[in-house]
């Protein structure tokens, strides 16, 4: 008894390689035109060395978008600072506003070091 729809090998290794490059099993059946259950096989074959591989490569890929966000916050952060010198624009806030921009840098300057110290 046939088991289904017989895949040319092209599609099956196209299917493949995008789950070797980390793409979800749900994206690569929508985009090869195979069932997600038929690509989930495929991807079990593959060996769970290449499972370790996908997920590695997530983490790392996660790794660099937090850093790239914790980078322009700091560049942002800086300009805020750098902006909050500025005697014009600090003799435009009232009081109550002058004192919370006070608190929110200081405790985001303490929570930074806080961090950095740990």
């Amino acid at each position: 008894m046939a088991r289904g729809v017989a895949y040319p090998s092209s599609v099956r290794s196209t299917a493949q390689a995008a789950l070797c490059a980390g793409v979800a099993p749900g994206q690569v059946a929508s985009d090869c035109g195979v069932a997600v259950r038929t690509v989930r096989r495929w991807r079990q074959q593959l060996g769970p060395e290449v499972g370790r591989r996908i997920s590695q490569k997530k983490e790392d890929e996660m790794t660099d978008l937090v850093c790239d966000y914790l980078i322009d916050t700091f560049v942002t952060l800086a300009d805020h600072s750098r902006l909050m010198r500025d005697p014009a624009w600090l003799r435009q806030l009232n009081a109550r506003e002058l004192a919370m921009l006070h608190g929110q840098t200081f405790d985001r300057a303490a929570r930074i070091l806080e961090v950095a110290s740990e």
